[in-house]
């Protein structure tokens, strides 16, 4: 039986792109520490060199995810202005019940949907506004 519950995409950067892979770094270590901090039905879906997608099917809030995050991978430098000491480098939440997705190691949304015109997916999906955008 199908679930009923929103998907949501949980998308993570262990270390920057232009960078080599960290001293003693282990990918499935932390994605499964990551994993354990969000709801039962986690899986990961693609591999990346330095990151990887998990998806999971959950009613409960980004925001609330995103602290669970909070707590064990600190995004905020400490108070003597040192960056802390986390393996993992960007986090990004998103959902189809939630515009824009949430960005949290950043200040932005992580990604938007692009539609190439006159496709079957541009022409059955409607796009979503928010705001003012909508008279754009």
């Amino acid at each position: 039986m199908p679930s009923t519950l929103p998907l949501k995409q949980v998308f993570v950067v262990f270390y920057p792109s232009g960078n080599n892979e960290p001293y003693r770094f282990d990918a499935d270590a932390i994605t499964h520490a990551l994993a354990g901090l969000l709801p039962q039905s986690t899986r990961s879906v693609f591999y990346f060199r330095n990151g990887r997608i998990l998806l999971l099917r959950t009613d409960i809030p980004i925001g609330i995810l995103m602290r669970r995050l909070e707590r064990t991978f600190p995004p905020n430098a400490r108070r003597d202005g040192r960056s802390p000491n986390r393996p993992v480098y960007e986090i990004g939440i998103t959902s189809s019940d939630d515009v824009g997705g949430r960005w949290y190691y950043g200040g932005g949304a992580i990604w938007e949907d692009r539609f190439l015109p006159g496709t079957f997916i541009d022409t059955v999906l409607q796009r979503r506004t928010v705001g003012s955008q909508a008279n754009r």
